[in-house]
């Protein structure tokens, strides 16, 4: 089962934070929610640069933290590096 959990980090223009999982894959994604409409979030997208000229297709914005495992590990490693309690 998929998941996606949205964390709004800026509720003036509705930019935030999403944990998405894809494939096996968790990746923290930038994200948005409009202030009008339904209240879909959307993920930004972007071109990676290839050499000098960006890619062909558009990927989203975010990081890649590998499978549920990894992505624990790594996120923990961030909460010690800004000094949060086990």
């Amino acid at each position: 089962m998929p998941m996606e959990f949205f964390i709004e980090t800026d509720k003036k223009y509705g930019n935030g934070v999403l944990l998405n999982e894809y494939a096996g894959e968790i990746s923290l994604i930038s994200a948005g929610k409009p202030k009008k409409g339904n209240g879909t979030i959307y993920m930004k997208w972007a071109y990676p640069q290839v050499g000098k000229s960006p890619g062909e297709r558009a990927i989203p914005m975010g990081v890649r933290l590998g499978n549920a495992t990894e992505a624990i590990r790594i996120l923990r490693f961030f909460l010690n590096q800004l000094g949060a309690q086990e």
